[in-house]
């Protein structure tokens, strides 16, 4: 008689009654007076649960903000719970759910570029935004939260830049950028960090005995060409140049 190959359902039954009569305790806790589910974590598993009933509930309470973390812990699994999986998971825990719910549409419809989420951490609320142009460019790119009242920027999505319209917002961004870029450039070419506080500075002229002048520098005397930092010793300044320096 020709051998039968089990479908995923039946090969995964047939594994859980095999393991289920061994002895486990529970990979999170290590207990094993605890009870564990009769059926895998997920409908991608496997393997028999190697977490504790309280273990997942309390894994998926604490990763119910971010849902793509609520996964198997076991080795060489990670599978992600699904809807349903979380809903098992959870039993009776009908708050935790709910949240879980609330999330998932939440992320769905910040999908949507329309959709903005207001920026005060202590509101969180979200709406459509309509009263603008193509990519937010038109008359009304103010989005007033209706819950709290917070502006925010529809096109660059951040507090509302007072005093400034988007395109003014957008060349006042840029030129603090190119004076970025100058100030890099004149720190690469002609400026050296001072080694006791990390200033930028620049020499003009004289010798290289070089003093990071306060009250804006930190007072570390050093040399110029090498770094090296001059000492007291013996009541006078000393310093020990480094190779190639001479000083």
């Amino acid at each position: 008689m020709a051998p039968t190959s089990l479908n995923p359902t039946t090969r995964r039954s047939a594994m859980m009654n095999t393991e289920n009569r061994q002895a486990r305790e529970c990979i999170v806790c290590f207990d094993s007076d605890v009870e564990f589910s009769p059926e895998p974590l997920t409908s991608c598993c496997f393997h028999r649960p190697e977490m504790c009933v309280s273990c997942v509930a309390q894994i998926i309470r604490t990763e119910v903000k971010n849902p793509s973390n609520i996964r198997c812990r076991s080795q060489n699994c990670e599978k992600i719970f699904d809807y349903d999986d979380v809903r098992r998971g959870l039993g009776s825990d009908a708050n935790t759910f709910t949240q879980y719910d609330e999330i998932l549409y939440i992320k769905l419809l910040q999908r949507d570029e329309n959709y903005v989420t207001c920026l005060d951490g202590r509101c969180g609320a979200g709406q459509f935004h309509m009263g603008h142009g193509v990519h937010g460019s038109g008359n009304y790119p103010v989005v007033i939260c209706y819950k709290c009242g917070a502006k925010t920027c529809f096109k660059h999505r951040i507090a509302w830049h007072e005093g400034y319209t988007c395109e003014e917002w957008d060349a006042r961004n840029e030129e603090s950028t190119k004076g970025d870029i100058l100030f890099k450039e004149w720190v690469a070419t002609k400026a050296k960090r001072c080694p006791g506080c990390n200033n930028a500075l620049e020499k003009k002229s004289g010798c290289n005995h070089f003093t990071c002048a306060p009250p804006g520098g930190c007072g570390h005397q050093f040399c110029w060409e090498c770094l090296a930092p001059y000492v007291l010793a013996n009541g006078s300044l000393t310093v020990e140049h480094n190779p190639p320096c001479k000083g």
